[in-house]
């Protein structure tokens, strides 16, 4: 429990977009998809896979250099 509450906090301090992505992502949603019916976390943002994609690997990077930090 410990572990999800620091995750919990890490994902505090993302921006808003990030936060969102990620959360989307760990709910199930694909990233991006050619199928244009598909709700994916682009479509739900309202932004091109690209952008998402870049989102997710910033937040990635932020958590992982905050985890760093703590350590």
């Amino acid at each position: 429990q410990d572990d999800s509450v620091d995750l919990a906090e890490l994902l505090d301090t993302l921006p808003d977009d990030w936060r969102r992505a990620v959360v989307l992502t760990e709910m199930g949603y694909v990233a991006e998809s050619d199928d244009p019916n598909a709700t994916t976390v682009a479509t739900l943002c309202g932004v091109s896979g690209r952008t998402v994609r870049s989102w997710l690997k910033h937040a990635r990077n932020q958590i992982e250099q905050m985890q760093l930090e703590e350590s």
